[in-house]
């Protein structure tokens, strides 16, 4: 229904910026929509801006979406209230955030206002301001916080990344066949040119051990390696550089390795 009212509208409204609007021709549209002459001048000023029926859509009566009708002095202690009872780690249910309200403001003289006024509020609640209230600054700096550009290496061979990872195969004893477990596989890997620079593979859990011998084998070259393996005895694997920065996340075996790359074998 409103939608056809806006089109029989913007029929009328497209034949007055082609022809004209002169007084008698306003008038004449006026007194066809039923409308007065203020409220077509004001209908044509939206359409010449935006000449679609949608523009033109008549309001609803009523208040608009997300109005609020509460007393500013009761605005305030809802809002005083969500910090102190609601924003908490033990994440409180809404219901008693609002009987806390209604003590608050049985105690100010104020009118209470209902549940549903609460559970508006609450839902209008910014994400990362309740995060932040519940797990700290930190947690919603991660979680909403732009992300940075990071690192960028400029050139291959400038940015290694490394990673562990189980193999999907079961080692077994070659005397009783019995499961001795799984391998962890840790990859080198040059983030410019998705080559794999070096690797180490053990049984033991990934470790600082671990890391720094897969560096080890990242950083050196690769002739005396190859010959070991009778499939690529023929093959060139000519990825390797020394290693001129080192960045850790906040993982203790990381920051320890950190602390032993200062060595001459890094250096």
């Amino acid at each position: 229904m409103e939608w056809q009212v806006a089109c029989d509208r913007a029929q009328v409204l497209e034949d007055l910026v082609l022809h004209g609007f002169g007084p008698e021709r306003m008038a004449s549209a006026a007194e066809d929509l039923g409308l007065s002459k203020a409220m077509l001048y004001r209908l044509l000023a939206l359409y010449r801006v935006d000449p679609s029926p949608s523009s033109i859509l008549p309001k609803r009566a009523g208040q608009s979406p997300g109005t609020r009708r509460l007393d500013q002095n009761l605005e305030a202690l809802i809002e005083c209230s969500m910090r102190n009872h609601y924003l908490k780690r033990e994440r409180p249910r809404i219901v008693h955030l609002h009987r806390a309200v209604v003590a608050e403001c049985h105690r100010g003289g104020l009118p209470p206002p209902s549940y549903k006024a609460i559970w508006n509020r609450v839902k209008q609640l910014d994400p990362a301001i309740s995060m932040r209230y519940r797990e700290g600054a930190r947690k919603s700096r991660e979680r909403f916080a732009p992300v940075g550009p990071g690192l960028r290496p400029e050139m291959p061979l400038d940015l290694y990344q490394i990673d562990h990872t189980p193999a999907d195969v079961i080692v077994v004893s070659e005397l009783d066949r019995k499961p001795i477990g799984r391998p962890w596989l840790t990859l080198v890997i040059d983030v410019a040119s998705r080559m794999i620079a070096g690797f180490h593979l053990s049984l033991d859990s990934p470790s600082s051990a671990s890391v720094a011998l897969a560096i080890s084998h990242a950083v050196l070259p690769k002739q005396k390696f190859l010959p070991n393996l009778n499939w690529l005895q023929t093959s060139q694997w000519r990825v390797y550089r020394r290693l001129s920065t080192l960045t850790t996340r906040r993982n203790s075996t990381v920051r320890r390795l950190r602390e032993a790359a200062t060595s001459t074998e890094f250096s």
